[in-house]
């Protein structure tokens, strides 16, 4: 990060002597318009972390569309939202690059697994049989987070700013037991992991099969 603020012909020289300087990331906290939909309210009063102040709301006019604005798809889904299009977006990388990758960026106290929208990409992740990483502080996975790993929350148990939207993603993950487990291993070990879903034609129902990836070193 100080590389980036402060020096960046280093950090562009370092990235070209390791071969990624032409990699590419899709960076989801960018990739919807707040303002064509939650921008307007803050319920929770939620405060910025830094300067603890409340953050304010905004009162453009953009046009809002939530996931249940019409017009609507095939399954019930807003077209217009935003919101609802993180995994037709993860899809569509999947297939054009079979080598993408989802990288789990995790703040020292991991709220990223509190958000329903979150949670709801890594479950995309796993469903399609996606490569996932974690990126973490060291501290947080080597300490306090370890020490404090029983606290994290369950799946069952995000947030998002609309009721509706959590429940939706909830719906799609079958096995919540087994994704509470998986989110505690991948922040343990800090394995890469792989997941995917079978049909079970005897069973007639959803299994989810892991795949533990460690990386080299």
């Amino acid at each position: 990060a100080i590389r980036l603020e402060e020096d960046t012909a280093s950090l562009e020289r370092a990235l070209r002597l390791a071969g990624r300087l032409q990699d590419t990331y899709f960076i989801s906290a960018f990739a919807v318009n707040l303002h064509s939909n939650i921008c307007s309210a803050n319920p929770k009063s939620d405060t910025d972390s830094v300067t603890g102040l409340i953050h304010p709301t905004c009162s453009c006019n953009l046009p809002r569309a939530f996931s249940g604005t019409p017009p609507l798809s095939g399954d019930g889904r807003s077209i217009p939202c935003e919101l609802n299009k993180f995994e037709d977006t993860m899809h569509f990388l999947a297939k054009r690059n079979p080598a993408f990758t989802q990288v789990v960026v995790a703040d020292a106290r991991c709220n990223v697994f509190r958000s329903a929208w979150n949670i709801s990409e890594i479950w995309t992740a796993n469903s399609i049989g996606m490569p996932k990483t974690l990126q973490a502080r060291s501290d947080a996975t080597n300490g306090g987070l370890k020490a404090d790993l029983i606290k994290l929350p369950r799946v069952q148990d995000i947030q998002a700013t609309r009721r509706e939207d959590v429940d939706d993603i909830l719906s799609r993950i079958p096995d919540k037991d087994m994704f509470n487990w998986m989110l505690k291993e991948l922040i343990m070990t800090n394995r890469s992991v792989r997941g995917r879903t079978i049909r079970s034609q005897e069973i007639g129902a959803d299994e989810i099969l892991w795949n533990w990836n460690f990386p080299s070193r």
